[in-house]
């Protein structure tokens, strides 16, 4: 039930909204979406006045607190101060004309809910994968509620859909707004035709609308992760700017904390932080990043997804078949994820250990590493397996700010 609080930062953030009449754009899919938005920021920031908020948002509140630039979920519990602050702003400073929502879709109804309140002048749906299965039973059930969002948006809006995720083209039956697609697929506008890994994170290149674009990427590693990429380029087509001047400051991108940032680790060896990854396809896309760099050994620490539902034990098979194909070493953490662990010993090649706690994998991995290894760290944030990433720095008073925070939203009492 929302609070007095809530209805009142729910209301103001209407306002807000009808006054300054910014444009809005949502950004909603299983994965990606952080870094799609990211990566807004930082190509329109000299084009735009634009407003992302530091944190996902999936409920009213979480939205109205990104509306109004809160920097922390955790403002709603000081709603009055937040509301002096939103208004001594304006009186000072431009406000913005562009808000980008972070949109993901974690319980059924919410993003209805969102559609309902809010009218978004661009929505990009990045994918669709399993993940929260214990509340969504199926992809398709994923996909209805992606829907809710672009049956909502106004003839005169765009929706930048997936072109090679059949679930999100579906979507494209569902509105009369421009379609702007992204993707591999020949067909696609904004199309990804080329990769090539470098010493220093990929190589990509884009076809825009028929013109190439060229960037190298030294701070991206995953392949999967120029997917992403692609929906921002549609977005920013979508917003009639030249996306290839914009399309620049791209090469700065790093992803968001947890999800496949690149550190130097103790005694030689190299640190995938992927501990914020969230989904299955997320954690097999980790295993071929881990297949694909240069090492003298890989060791692939996995822990627990969130909940797969019906869908659990052949989910965390499948993972436990590609680690025994990538790695050396296979370390599981948590509960689950042992029927990766059972898996990967059934393909052979590859030697398992488990740990109930993450904590005391970094003890372990301290005097097991050595130079020229490459340590893959991946599961979901409940395990806390940043404890490990920062175990294992090189640098830790260095690189420790980069890794993962607890900023999530907390859901409505």
């Amino acid at each position: 039930m929302a609070t007095l609080g809530d209805r009142i930062l729910w209301r103001r953030a209407r306002d807000y909204l009808h006054r300054y009449q910014p444009t809005l754009i949502g950004i909603t899919g299983s994965s990606g979406t952080t870094l799609v938005k990211d990566a807004l920021a930082l190509a329109l920031a000299p084009i735009l006045h634009l407003r992302t908020a530091p944190f996902r948002h999936h409920t009213l509140r979480g939205l109205a607190l990104a509306i109004l630039g809160a920097k922390s979920p955790k403002l709603h519990r000081h709603w009055l101060r937040l509301l002096t602050g939103s208004h001594l702003r304006e009186l000072i400073a431009d406000e913005p004309n562009c808000i980008v929502l972070d949109l993901p879709a974690h319980q059924p109804g919410e993003l209805d809910a969102v559609a309902r309140a809010l009218t978004f002048q661009v929505v990009a749906v990045t994918n669709t994968e399993t993940i929260n299965l214990h509340l969504f039973p199926s992809l398709e059930m994923i996909a209805h509620e992606q829907a809710s969002l672009i049956s909502a948006l106004p003839q005169n809006g765009t929706v930048c859909l997936n072109a090679d995720d059949k679930l999100v083209a579906a979507h494209a039956a569902r509105t009369k707004a421009r379609i702007i697609w992204f993707g591999e697929s020949a067909s696609a506008d904004i199309r990804l035709v080329r990769t090539h890994r470098l010493t220093t994170g990929l190589a990509a290149e884009w076809r825009i609308l028929g013109r190439p674009l060229e960037l190298h990427l030294p701070h991206i590693i995953g392949r999967h992760q120029l997917s992403y990429l692609s929906a921002a380029l549609a977005v920013i087509a979508a917003l009639d700017i030249k996306t290839h001047q914009a399309a620049q400051r791209l090469a700065q991108i790093r992803p968001p904390a947890g999800n496949l940032r690149l550190f130097e680790g103790q005694g030689g060896a190299q640190i995938i932080d992927g501990s914020y990854e969230v989904s299955p396809e997320s954690m097999m896309a980790a295993l071929a990043t881990l297949s694909e760099i240069p090492s003298r050994r890989n060791i692939a620490i996995l822990g627990d997804l969130p909940p797969l539902g019906a869908h659990q034990t052949s989910c965390y098979e499948k993972i436990g078949q590609r680690a025994a194909q990538t790695a050396a070493v296979l370390v599981t953490v948590g509960e689950n994820i042992r029927t990766s662990g059972a898996a990967a010993l059934q393909a052979g090649g590859v030697d398992v250990h488990h740990f109930a706690d993450s904590r005391d994998v970094g003890k372990w991995l301290v005097d097991f590493l050595h130079a020229g290894d490459t340590v893959l760290i991946c599961g979901s944030h409940n395990l806390h397996l940043e404890r490990v990433v920062e175990r294992l720095l090189a640098h830790p008073d260095r690189d420790r700010d980069q890794l993962i925070k607890d900023s999530r939203e907390e859901p409505l009492a």
